[in-house]
């Protein structure tokens, strides 16, 4: 995943708040390609504990 350093940081933010959701990386101006790919992302990694 390519993020640059400022949507990453921003991310890393929310991602330690435990508040990383659609609306909270909208009201950071996180770009959508950015967000579509962080959330999917996410999706994967839940998949994957599961297993």
């Amino acid at each position: 995943m390519v993020l640059d350093f400022w949507h990453n940081y921003k991310v890393h933010y929310l991602r330690r708040n435990n508040t990383l959701n659609f609306d909270s990386m909208k009201e950071f101006s996180i770009p959508s390609r950015i967000i579509r790919e962080v959330l999917l992302n996410e999706v994967v990694n839940e998949m994957e504990v599961k297993r």
